[in-house]
């Protein structure tokens, strides 16, 4: 983590822990919401007798969707704030009484 022109490693780490955790949020979330969608449609649904194993299971896709989505936030969050706190990288925030906005700029190798 020396002074060199890009981000340090643990930035970039952070980096792609957060972006595999966002890929997984999508695929588990997108896979959770198919199967949910077929289980509506099942005649099971309309008398409230499918499977437990397989509304337990959809369940407990979202709940590891919410999961990596909380992950890969706070990875992103994180490796914003250590490149931002290594010196590189300038945050300005700018706005009036109805807009703001949020500058990011730092050095890319």
């Amino acid at each position: 983590e020396g002074h060199g022109g890009g981000p340090p490693a643990a930035t970039i780490a952070l980096g792609a822990v957060g972006a595999v955790a966002l890929g997984a949020f999508t695929y588990v979330g997108l896979t959770a919401k198919g199967d949910l969608a077929n289980l509506e449609r099942a005649p099971c649904a309309a008398s409230k007798t499918c499977d437990p194993a397989d509304t337990d299971s959809v369940r407990a896709r979202f709940l590891v969707a919410d999961i990596a989505l909380a992950a890969g936030v706070v990875a992103l969050g994180a490796a914003a704030y250590l490149w931002i706190a290594d010196g590189r990288a300038r945050v300005q925030v700018t706005g009036g009484p109805a807009q703001v906005a949020l500058t990011l700029s730092a050095p890319i190798p």
